[in-house]
């Protein structure tokens, strides 16, 4: 079991692994609960953590193979999204970005829900216009334009929600356009979907790689579990 089963608010508190933390899963602390449970720790660095995307990262590696860059982003979205620097087949560093908690917290929960649609279909123009606009002014300026669209532009509360994703992702993926590294995203479809038409308008798209994240926590695992048995 990985994730936050072993964090403070879980089953059993594993202390955090400091990178840099190997994608071969040597670095994994594993505690057996039971006599048969394997508990899986999380890894960290000084100022950031993660709990669960580890083992996606070794199951992104065992994956890829051959195939993993020297030097890449890993982008692990969700409710809180996970960039992991990866250097010579290890995990070095750790960013969060909390873009699907906020995503939630605005269209449902604040003045914005009046001018949004959370459960809307994915509007790629609305989006674009979303991304364009979170380079173009801070974020905490940029989101009062979600408001203004619908007020001074008529703009319907689908498209608006749209336009919200476009511009949370879009100052996500921006932290990262400044960089050469290749850029690689684990997500469901839907997901990497925004993500990748957010890289496309960004400019990243030659150095952007897309993966379906869905079997890679067992894909991990696996690769945590044939170290204990051997």
């Amino acid at each position: 079991i990985s994730g936050m089963a072993s964090s403070t608010i879980g089953w059993r508190e594993l202390p955090y692994v400091l990178v840099p933390f190997a994608l071969d899963g040597r670095d994994v602390i594993v505690e057996v609960l039971e006599g048969r449970i394997h508990l899986i720790s999380g890894i960290r660095s000084d100022t950031d953590m993660v709990r669960g995307e580890e083992t996606q990262a070794l199951g992104l590696a065992a994956t890829l193979g051959s195939d993993l860059p020297e030097q890449a982003t890993l982008v692990l979205p969700g409710t809180h999204s996970k960039h992991l620097t990866v250097r010579a087949g290890a995990i070095t560093d750790m960013r969060t970005f909390m873009t699907g908690e906020l995503f939630d917290l605005l269209a449902r929960h604040s003045v914005l829900r009046h001018s949004t649609e959370a459960s809307a279909a994915f509007d790629p123009t609305a989006f674009a216009e979303g991304v364009a606009e979170s380079q173009r002014q801070p974020l905490a300026a940029a989101l009062f334009r979600v408001r203004t669209r619908q007020v001074l532009d008529h703009q319907p509360a689908p498209a608006n929600a749209a336009f919200l994703s476009g511009l949370l992702i879009g100052a996500e993926l921006g932290a990262l356009a400044e960089s050469e590294r290749p850029v690689i995203v684990a997500a469901g479809e839907s997901l990497r979907t925004a993500y990748a038409a957010a890289g496309e308008k960004l400019g990243m798209a030659s150095r952007l790689q897309m993966l379906d994240a869905e079997p890679l926590s067992a894909l991990g695992q696996e690769v945590v579990l044939r170290r204990i048995l051997a």
